[in-house]
């Protein structure tokens, strides 16, 4: 017996010679359930939604998760998502996220790349141009007798950690954060009917308007009404900027 465990010791010192790593046994660790773990106060402090709001996220998923969900170690959908959910809350380490969890830094990985595709493949179902856009133009009529609005557009700075790469200061917006430009549209209710989330914290508004389909489609017809922008958007046809210098009377009252 003593012969052969030094048989075993001598393949283990020659796989670690050569280089070979050495398997390690993986432990399943033990899991808390947050929804019964946490009062609904302590829950949306470390998830900023509160359950009922998280149980309706992982409905909305549950069917792109569950083919995917891994059964040896059993992580469901509802810890993938709250998993993510964590993630996008705090923006942790994963390690950290996982031990919280009782899952695996690499699951981490895997589990917030997944989720978040999920999540974004939902986006059509909540943010969409309106139907009904009579309706939208009798809304924004209402707050300001301002007729055929359809939307006010500008963009809004999302901070993001240092991205690092070869060019991190593309990231590096006018006022010297880190962050992604997201450009939105909303209707007078502050519905968001229309968002373009992909440029750097550096680009300006404008070009994000310039090379987005929104305007392509007001400037060839396909929808037709009139945004509002603030002094960062070209004025148009389609979209109105305030007066940033009056010349009579009329201006000055319609910007007071």
């Amino acid at each position: 017996m003593a012969g052969f465990a030094r048989d075993i010791e001598d393949v283990v010192n020659i796989r670690e010679g050569f280089g070979v790593n050495v398997e390690h046994v993986r432990h399943v660790r033990p899991r808390k359930d947050p929804f019964e773990e946490y009062s609904d106060r302590e829950f949306r402090n470390r998830y900023r939604l509160t359950k009922d709001a998280v149980h309706f996220v992982i409905d909305l998923v549950r069917g792109d998760l569950e083919h995917l969900s891994d059964q040896a170690l059993n992580i469901s959908p509802a810890l993938q998502v709250l998993v993510t959910l964590r993630y996008f809350a705090k923006g942790c380490y994963q390690t950290e996220l996982g031990d919280l969890h009782g899952i695996s830094q690499p699951s981490v990985s895997r589990i917030v790349h997944r989720v978040s595709r999920a999540i974004a493949g939902v986006l059509p179902r909540f943010v969409h141009w309106p139907q009904d856009i009579e309706r939208v133009k009798q809304d924004f009529y209402d707050v300001a007798h301002f007729p055929n609005i359809v939307g006010c557009v500008d963009c809004t700075h999302i901070k993001i950690k240092n991205p690092d790469g070869s060019r991190p200061l593309l990231y590096c917006n006018r006022k010297g954060f880190y962050s992604v430009n997201v450009q939105v549209v909303c209707d007078a209710t502050s519905r968001i009917t229309h968002i373009v989330a992909r440029w750097r914290g550096s680009v300006h508004d404008s070009r994000i308007w310039n090379n987005c389909t929104l305007k392509d489609d007001f400037e060839h017809g396909r929808k037709t009404g009139i945004l509002l922008g603030d002094s960062g958007y070209a004025c148009t046809p389609y979209m109105l900027t305030p007066l940033l210098n009056t010349h009579n009377a009329a201006e000055r009252r319609s910007i007071q």
